[in-house]
């Protein structure tokens, strides 16, 4: 069963807005200096994109959880972390798959799933404190864009044992075999259930986020940063075009505030043309991973 978390999924826009400043109607006197008449360029207003942002589209596996307990059968030997990630990888190889790779968070959370079964006596994917594998490998610090977890309860014999009984489980094999995957962690412990003295596995894959590449936080910022100078220096030139029309053009200031006027323009255009170009590169950078997300 798939189950997208829909708390996960954000999308948000940060729309661009730009201001139309057109030139002032003052007289072309040559003595007189006159606003740029192009103001700003219309040509940006068309061009401008909204910044998108990257989906968190984390999804998990869970097939039901694996209990084997036959009453017969003693804890003689010991079952090991490094045997089960071994074992696993063999059966991979044998299904003409990559190794996984061991992932420290990964076993974290895993021996937090442990832990907390044995603690509250239960034996599900959801805890009765309502946290599941996604939960529990993101408090670990696992950024991912899929997981799955597999559980065993019993008295199983050895290593392998276990690592067999979920592969003669169609929903744990299908875990075991997926080609998505690419790191595991894992956890094996040896406690009390329901009064029985049991093992309890925990398998944790993942397929990291970094798999569909990077944005550039830094970029983010950078257009953060230039929308409030955009916001601030539209700002400035509504209240400088408002002292020009109440300003005299015989007054000496008057050129002075034009010129001032008409270089802020300037300034708002390769502001506004830098700003441009750093959202189609930030953008193409989140459709790429958004692409990769969806097309998983």
């Amino acid at each position: 069963m798939i189950n997208p978390n829909p708390k996960n999924k954000f999308i948000f826009q940060i729309v661009i807005t730009v201001v139309s400043l057109t030139a002032m109607g003052f007289s072309t006197v040559s003595i007189l200096k006159t606003l740029k008449e192009d103001g700003i360029s219309e040509s940006l207003k068309d061009r401008f994109r909204d910044v998108l942002s990257a989906q968190s589209f984390n999804q998990s596996y869970l097939p039901g959880p694996l209990s084997n307990i036959n009453p017969e059968t003693e804890l003689l030997s010991d079952l090991t972390q490094q045997e089960i990630i071994d074992s696993t990888n063999e059966k991979r190889a044998l299904a003409g798959l990559p190794k996984l790779t061991e992932n420290s968070k990964l076993n974290a959370s895993a021996e937090k799933k442990v832990d907390d079964m044995f603690a509250l006596q239960y034996f599900e994917h959801d805890s009765p404190n309502g946290k599941d594998v996604g939960d529990l490998t993101k408090e670990a610090g696992y950024e991912y864009v899929y997981v799955g977890e597999n559980l065993a309860l019993g008295n199983f014999e050895n290593s392998e044992s276990m690592v067999v009984a979920w592969m003669n489980s169609p929903g744990h094999r299908a875990n075991i075999e997926n080609d998505r995957f690419m790191e595991i962690g894992v956890s094996v412990k040896k406690g009390i259930y329901n009064g029985m003295e049991v093992w309890i596995g925990v398998q944790h894959f993942g397929e990291p986020l970094s798999a569909c590449g990077t944005i550039d936080s830094d970029l983010k910022s950078q257009i953060d940063n230039q929308n409030e100078e955009i916001a601030d220096l539209t700002n400035d030139l509504d209240a400088l075009k408002e002292e020009i029309e109440g300003t005299a053009k015989s007054d000496p200031e008057y050129n002075q505030k034009v010129d001032e006027y008409n270089l802020m323009i300037s300034n708002y255009n390769a502001l506004s043309e830098d700003l441009k170009n750093n959202i189609d590169d930030y953008n193409v950078q989140v459709e790429s991973f958004n692409d990769c997300i969806n097309n998983h």
